[in-house]
């Protein structure tokens, strides 16, 4: 790898894409709209204090991201406009961080993000940046995080399966990029080692696109990747296959899959509902010229732009502005009809389906798997269930990491499954009396079947080793919206309650083994079916939460029960949708 000048720009993007980007925003559209709406993200960004070394418990995430987010808006904002106050405002951040005693490398994200904001910066920036300024800032990125980065060669997010390995081997290696005109023997062992190590995050998207981690996580873990993809096919000319790897390219089509008629993700594991921007699924759409990808990703942009600045502004949403980079805007006129099925098979399974992309669409998402996977809740057997624009059937998500380790609370360990919304209580999910579902217990998908009525069945039994022989579930799709959940049942002691759970925060009404909801001012109705006796009934959620708990106003979880009576039994309960009120 041989040094590059230090005037030269490109690890994202160079002169020559600048400059085509100037021209296109120039232009009325959704570039021009975007652009617009970036520029008042760097505005907001000359408000803002410089940062100081401010822990929250044992991250100094934040800070890492407010550095991040300011390079990445203000630079763009200054390459597209020359403006110094944008290139000023970002610097300032830069040199606060770069005097740093340390970017926390016990909680190595922090420095990850950290190395990515200061490669960005030093790459964008440069000519803004006095000859000082460059070698002070450069310095801080050597010392403070990639020699930082190559101390400990048994550090684990080296070799981590999950979100850490993308963002501190894809950061470590946008920064020695940066630096490698001053450190070649840097750039050449951490460019190594991410080529080498990042495929053990892509095992996540294996083997067919159902990212393990969720849909949060794939927008964390997933923007990294991309990022360490891009900056190695600019700096050497090769992905070195990083973008080749089993279910990767198909992870984008999971992604538009997993947000429901009502613009909210399907936010299993640790995940919100609300959908945030993924730039990474512009990258997609550009990188695998996929307009499918190109598409979901504009529309949610037109809804971002088109509201208040200040979500965009969550650190959550720090790389938001590089989808002005990656957007494709040619693949807006694909008219190709979207296709209405998606599952992907692995250690996380999963399942969606809806009737049209209408905002009034039946859809279903669910999902198998275990546990005690990266992020894992007590969720396998779960759904969501949206039907006349309203979700019927909902998960809760995740708890705020900080809240909870604030309160002496063991988040990552003996803790985890006695948080409502981690745990079993908050999921839709078969219970037996009050027998807690086994965390190990490993839930294949054994069935899925695209047809105009699709099919999904996962096989349960692991949840309850030792109580039930046979525990499967199924979801159907049926004629006029109808949808229908059958579990099957063998091997349950005699005596034995078996429930289905529905959790909702419509209104809830019981007559006999049915059960009315009425949200929005519709209504959905739910009819058990099954050879023996079913109760219905509802829980109150206010009485499942503890005080550590988030609360959720207004869960409910219905219940339909029946007592085992020896042998096999089914129980099917089918979801139909009331006609709109006249």
């Amino acid at each position: 790898m041989s040094p590059s000048p230090i005037s030269s720009i490109g690890l994202l993007a160079g002169p020559a894409e600048f400059s085509r980007l100037s021209k296109a925003i120039a232009v009325p559209g959704l570039l021009h709209d975007l652009a617009a709406f970036i520029g008042r993200l760097a505005d907001h960004e000359l408000t803002e204090p410089v940062v100081s070394r401010t822990m929250e418990g044992y991250r100094l995430l934040r800070v890492s991201r407010r550095v991040l987010r300011s390079v990445v808006n203000c630079g763009i904002i200054y390459q597209l406009g020359g403006d110094p106050r944008y290139a000023r405002c970002a610097i300032e951040n830069l040199k606060a961080a770069a005097g740093f005693s340390d970017w926390n490398p016990a909680h190595f994200l922090d420095v990850g993000e950290m190395c990515c904001a200061f490669a960005l910066g030093l790459d964008w920036l440069h000519d803004a940046m006095s000859a000082e300024e460059r070698t002070a800032i450069e310095d801080a990125l050597i010392r403070l995080g990639l020699d930082v980065g190559l101390a400990d060669p048994n550090a684990w997010f080296i070799t981590s399966t999950n979100n850490w390995n993308a963002v501190c081997n894809g950061g470590l290696a946008m920064g020695a990029l940066a630096v490698r005109h001053r450190r070649p023997d840097l750039a050449e062992k951490l460019v190594a080692r991410c080529i080498q190590q990042l495929p053990l995050h892509g095992n996540n998207y294996a083997p067919e696109g159902a990212f393990i981690e969720g849909s949060m996580y794939w927008a964390y873990g997933t923007v990294y990747h991309a990022l360490a993809v891009e900056s190695l096919l600019r700096a050497t000319g090769s992905t070195h296959g990083l973008d080749a790897l089993p279910g990767f390219r198909e992870s984008a089509d999971y992604m538009s899959h997993i947000v429901g008629p009502t613009g909210e993700f399907y936010p299993y594991y640790d995940a919100r509902a609300e959908r945030i921007p993924l730039p990474a699924l512009a990258w997609f759409g550009r990188h695998f010229d996929n307009p499918t990808a190109t598409r979901a990703e504009a529309a949610d942009i037109r809804r971002v732009i088109g509201g208040p600045l200040e979500p965009v502004l969550w650190l959550e949403n720090r790389c938001f502005a590089l989808s002005l980079l990656w957007l494709k805007t040619e693949h807006l006129a694909d008219t190709t009809r979207l296709p209405l099925t998606w599952s992907g098979d692995g250690p996380n399974p999963v399942a969606f389906w809806r009737t049209d992309w209408t905002h009034e669409a039946v859809w279903v998402g669910a999902k198998g798997g275990k546990a005690t996977l990266s992020h894992g809740h007590l969720d396998a057997g779960s759904f969501v269930f949206e039907a006349g624009g309203v979700r019927w059937a909902i998960d809760c998500g995740m708890e705020e990491y900080h809240r909870i380790e604030a309160m002496g609370i063991n988040l990552w360990g003996k803790d985890r499954w006695t948080l409502f919304r981690l745990g079993p209580e908050s999921h839709s999910i078969p219970r037996i009396d009050d027998a807690a579902p086994n965390p190990e217990g490993d839930c294949p998908r054994i069935e899925w079947l695209d047809t105009a009525y699709p099919r999904v069945s996962f096989d349960l039994s692991a949840l309850y080793p030792g109580t039930v022989n046979r525990l499967h579930r199924t979801i159907a799709a049926g004629a006029a919206g109808r949808t229908t959940w059958r579990d099957d049942v063998a091997g349950l002691a005699p005596g034995r309650t078996y429930r289905f759970t529905w959790v909702t925060t419509a209104e809830v009404s019981v007559d006999g083994p049915c059960v009315v909801l009425t949200q929005g001012g519709r209504s959905l109705r739910l009819a058990a079916t099954c050879a023996h006796p079913v109760a219905a009934g509802v829980v109150d959620g206010a009485v499942l939460i503890k005080p550590h708990d988030s609360p959720t106003p207004g869960l409910k979880r219905i219940e339909f029960a029946v007592v085992a009576p020896g042998g096999a039994f089914s129980l099917e309960i089918t979801a139909e949708l009331a006609p709109t009120p006249v």
